[in-house]
C-alpha cells in the first residue's frame, strides 16, 4: 500500500509537474501569441492606415496633375486669340470650370494678363522657373480673396519650342480639403498636408487634430514624444529621400497615442500625414489581450478554448477595423472609400461602355434637417441608402459620398432603358413620407457618365458624373432631372466638321448675310462710314454668331473665300446706292491673316472692285494689329499695294495685344481703330490720358481715329473733347441689316430691288 501510495504520489507529482509544464507552456505560448498578435494587429493597423493614406495621396496627385493638364491644354490654345479681351474671357471660363480663382498669362517681359483683370506679382520663383521651362507649384501664399493658395505654373511655347511666356493658375488649397475628409475609422482618422519643414499647407478640421499650431513637427515636439527612439530629424531624412513610413507618438496633454503615416506627394516638398488615435484601432485588440491573459492565469487547463477565443476575437477585431474604414456611419452602407475601391476593381475588369457612373443629389434635403431635426435627416438618408441597395443588381454598387450626395455604379443600358430605371429609383426615394399627412417631394438631380475609358482614375470618372450633375439647369419643380456627361472637345470637333461640310453650300446659297455697324463722325454728328460684318443665317439652325464659325474658317482656310464674298457684297451694295442716287458712305471690310499666305491675293479683290466700277475711296481694308507682329515687311508691302489701288487702309484692334506706339511710325495706315478694351469699365484719369495721347499722335501722323466698343454718352463726350474722329459702338447702333442701315444713314431705304447678295 505504501509502495502504491508512493507511486501514486510520484505519479501525482509527475502529473502536477506535467500539468505545470503544460500550464507553463500554455502561458508561454499565450504570452508569445499575445505579443505576436499585438505586433500583427499593430502591423495590420499600420497597413490599413498606409492604404488609406496612399489612396488619399493618389487623389491629391491626380488633382494636381489635372491642374497642370488644364494649364498645358489652355497654353496650347492661347495663340488662337487675337485680343487680350478674348484671351481674358477664355481664361476666366477655364478658371471657373477647373477650380482656378484666377488664370494669368505672363509674357517674357513680366507683364501679366489675369482672367479677373487684376494685377499680380509676376516676380515669384515659380513663374521664373516656368520661364525656364519647368512646370511647378509655388509655395503657399494668401491670395487677394483671402484664401490660402498656390500657383500652378507651366511654360507657354512658341512654334519653335521656345518659351513665349508662362500660364499660371491660382488655386485655393481648400480645393484639396475634400480629399482629406475621406471617411476613415468612423471619422476618427484624419489627414493633413505639410511641407518639408513641417508647416501646414492644408490643415484638417477633424476633432482629433491638435489646434493652435502652424507647424506639424512643432506640435509633436511641444506635446509629446515619438516611440521607439525615433526623432523628428529621422522622419525628415526619410521624407527628403521620398520614403514613406509610419511612427507612433504619445501626446502628454491628452494621454493619447497616435499612429502617423507619411507619404510624399507629387508637388515637391509636400507630404501627406494621415493620423488616427491608436485606441481606435487597438481598442478591441486590447480587450482581447486582457481577456486572454485572465483566462490563461485562471484556466490553464482550458488553453485550447483560450486559443479559440483569441482567434475568434482576432477575427472580430479584423471586422471592427473593416467596419471603421469601410462602413458609412450614417447609412450603415458602403463608405466612400470602400465604394471607390470596389468600383475601381469592377471598372478596370470591364470593357468600355459596360458601366455607368451616376452622381445623385437630393435637392432641398436641408428642409428635413431644418424642419424635423438631424435625426429625421439621418433616418431619411438611411432610407435612401436602403432604396439604392435594393435597386442595384449583381456587379453594381451604391454608396453615400457626402452629405446628401450618393454615387451609383450601374450596368450600362440603352439611354431610354437606363433613364426609366433612374426615374424609378427617384420615385422610390420619394416614398419616404407616403404615410405622412403633409407630403412633399425631394427633387432628385442625376449626373450620368458612361465609362467609355476604364483606364481613367476614379477621381476623373466621378468628377465627370459630378460635372454632369452640377451642369443640370432644368431641375426646378421636377421630381427627377438628369444630364449625361458630354465630351466638350468631341462636340466641338463634330461642330467644326459640320461647319466645314456646310461651308461651300452656304456660300453658294448666299446664307452669309452682311450687316453694317455705323461709324458716327463726332464733329458733325452724322454717319460717316460703316464696318461690314458677316452673319450666317443657317436654314436649319437659324442665325449662327461669328465667334462660332469664323475661327473654324480661319483654321480650314475657307475664310479667304468668305472675305472675298463679303467684299463683293459690299461692292454690290455701294453700286446699288450710287445707281439709286444716294451719296454712299465709305465701308470697311476685314481682311484675315490667312490672305498673307498668297502674295497675289489683292488681284482678286481688284477684279471684283473693277467689276462694280465704284470709287476706290469708298472702300477701306481693315487689318488686325496682330498682323504687325507676324511679318512687318510683308504687311507694309500689302498696305502699299492697297494704296496703289486707291483703297484706304485701317489698323484694327489697336491696344488689344502688344500694341506699341513705335510701330505707328512704320505702318502707313490711314485710320487707327482704338480697341474696345480702352473703354471697358471706368477708364480712369490715367486711361483717359493714354487715349488722348494716342489720338494726338495719330492726328500728328495724319491718321484718322475710330473708337470701337463705345457704350455710353460720357465716353462719347470725352472722345469728342479728345478730338477723336469717329465712334463705333452700341451707344449709337449695333450691327444692323442693310435696309436698317439705309434708314439710319439716308432716312429711308435706297430701294427694294437689292437683296444684299454678291
Amino acid at each position: 500500500m505504501t509502495i502504491d501510495r508512493s507511486i501514486n504520489l510520484k505519479n501525482l507529482k509527475y502529473l502536477i509537474a506535467g500539468l505545470l509544464a503544460i500550464a507553463a507552456a500554455v502561458v508561454c505560448l499565450n504570452v508569445f501569441f499575445i505579443a505576436s498578435l499585438k505586433n500583427a494587429m499593430n502591423q495590420e493597423a499600420d497597413e490599413y492606415l498606409g492604404e488609406i493614406s496612399e489612396h488619399i495621396a493618389a487623389m491629391i496627385n491626380e488633382r494636381v496633375e489635372n491642374g497642370f493638364q488644364t494649364l498645358r491644354t489652355t497654353a496650347r490654345s492661347l495663340h488662337l486669340f487675337d485680343s487680350e479681351e478674348e484671351m481674358q474671357s477664355y481664361l476666366q471660363v477655364v478658371g471657373e470650370e477647373n477650380n482656378f480663382s484666377r488664370i494669368t498669362f505672363i509674357d517674357p517681359e513680366g507683364n501679366g494678363y489675369a482672367s479677373d483683370g487684376e494685377s499680380i506679382d509676376t516676380s515669384n520663383e515659380g513663374i521664373r522657373k516656368a520661364m525656364r521651362g519647368e512646370e511647378n507649384v509655388s509655395d503657399v501664399f494668401v491670395a487677394a480673396d483671402g484664401k490660402t493658395s498656390v500657383f500652378y505654373s507651366v511654360p507657354v511655347y512658341e512654334n519653335d519650342d521656345s518659351v513665349a511666356g508662362v500660364l499660371a493658375g491660382t488655386s485655393s488649397v481648400e480645393t484639396l480639403k475634400s480629399f482629406l475628409d475621406v471617411e476613415s475609422f468612423g471619422g476618427e482618422g484624419f489627414s493633413q498636408i505639410v511641407d518639408y519643414d513641417g508647416n501646414y499647407v492644408v490643415q484638417s478640421d477633424n476633432k482629433n487634430a491638435v489646434k493652435g499650431y502652424d507647424n506639424h513637427f512643432t506640435m509633436i515636439e511641444n506635446n509629446g514624444t515619438l516611440e521607439g527612439g525615433k526623432t523628428i530629424g529621422q522622419v525628415r531624412e526619410a521624407m527628403a529621400a521620398n520614403e514613406r513610413g509610419t511612427f507612433r507618438f504619445d501626446n502628454r496633454n491628452d494621454g493619447v497615442t497616435r499612429i502617423a503615416n507619411y507619404i510624399s506627394l507629387a508637388v515637391p516638398d509636400w507630404y501627406l500625414f494621415s493620423i488616427v488615435p491608436l485606441s481606435v484601432v487597438s481598442a478591441q485588440t486590447q480587450v482581447t489581450i486582457d481577456f486572454a491573459i485572465a483566462i490563461s492565469c485562471v484556466m490553464i487547463a482550458l488553453f485550447i478554448v483560450v486559443l479559440f477565443l483569441l482567434y475568434r476575437n482576432y477575427r472580430k477585431s479584423n471586422e471592427r477595423l473593416e467596419t471603421l474604414a469601410f462602413v458609412d456611419p450614417v447609412t450603415g452602407g458602403m463608405s466612400r472609400l470602400k465604394f471607390e475601391m470596389e468600383a475601381e476593381k469592377l471598372i478596370r475588369a470591364a470593357d468600355p461602355n459596360v458601366y455607368a457612373m451616376v452622381s445623385l443629389d437630393i435637392q432641398k434635403f436641408k428642409l428635413i434637417n431644418d424642419s424635423f431635426g438631424s435625426k429625421a435627416g439621418d433616418r431619411t438618408l438611411r432610407y435612401i441608402a436602403q432604396v439604392l441597395e435594393h435597386e442595384i443588381r449583381h456587379g453594381e454598387l451604391s454608396a453615400r459620398i457626402s452629405g446628401d450626395t450618393f454615387s451609383l455604379l450601374l450596368k450600362n443600358a440603352p439611354a431610354e432603358e437606363l433613364g426609366m430605371r433612374l426615374d424609378r429609383i427617384a420615385e422610390k426615394i420619394n416614398g419616404f413620407n407616403l404615410k405622412e399627412k403633409s407630403k412633399y417631394i425631394l427633387p432628385v438631380v442625376q449626373g450620368v457618365y458612361i465609362v467609355d475609358d476604364p483606364a481613367l482614375s476614379m477621381i476623373v470618372i466621378q468628377d465627370r458624373a459630378g460635372v454632369a450633375r452640377k451642369s443640370n439647369k432644368t431641375n426646378s419643380g421636377k421630381l427627377v432631372s438628369r444630364v449625361f456627361y458630354s465630351d466638350v472637345e468631341r462636340i466641338r470637333m463634330v461642330r467644326e466638321k459640320e461647319i466645314t461640310d456646310k461651308m461651300e453650300r452656304a456660300l453658294e446659297n448666299h446664307e452669309f448675310v452682311v450687316y453694317l455697324q455705323p461709324k458716327y463722325e463726332l464733329e458733325h454728328d452724322t454717319i460717316a462710314g460703316a464696318e461690314a460684318l458677316v452673319r450666317w443665317d443657317d436654314p436649319e439652325k437659324g442665325m449662327i454668331p461669328p465667334n462660332e464659325f469664323i475661327p473654324v474658317l480661319e483654321r480650314n482656310g475657307y475664310i479667304v473665300e468668305l472675305d472675298l464674298y463679303v467684299f463683293e457684297a459690299v461692292c454690290g451694295m455701294l453700286r446699288h446706292w450710287l445707281d439709286k442716287g444716294q451719296k454712299p458712305v465709305p465701308i470697311s471690310v476685314n481682311l484675315s491673316r490667312v490672305h498673307l499666305k498668297d502674295s497675289a491675293f489683292l488681284m482678286r479683290f481688284r477684279e471684283v472692285w473693277e467689276k462694280y466700277d465704284i470709287p476706290a475711296d469708298l472702300l477701306e481694308i481693315e487689318l488686325t494689329e496682330t498682323l504687325v507682329f507676324e511679318n512687318m515687311e510683308t504687311l507694309i508691302h500689302i498696305i502699299d499695294e492697297i494704296h496703289k489701288i486707291g483703297f484706304t487702309c485701317s489698323l484694327d484692334d489697336f491696344g488689344s495685344g502688344y500694341s506699341s506706339l513705335n510701330m505707328l511710325k512704320d505702318v502707313p495706315v490711314d485710320v487707327l481703330k482704338l480697341d474696345r478694351a480702352f473703354f471697358l469699365g471706368d477708364m480712369g484719369e490715367r486711361g483717359k490720358r493714354v487715349i488722348e495721347g494716342v489720338i494726338d499722335i495719330s492726328r500728328r501722323l495724319q491718321m484718322g481715329t475710330v473708337a470701337e466698343g463705345v457704350e455710353n454718352i460720357p465716353q462719347v463726350e470725352f472722345l469728342r473733347q479728345a478730338r477723336c474722329n469717329m465712334v463705333q459702338g452700341f451707344v449709337f447702333s449695333k450691327p444692323v441689316p442693310m435696309t436698317e442701315f439705309e434708314k439710319l444713314a439716308f432716312g429711308r431705304p435706297a430701294g427694294e430691288d437689292w437683296e444684299g447678295e454678291p
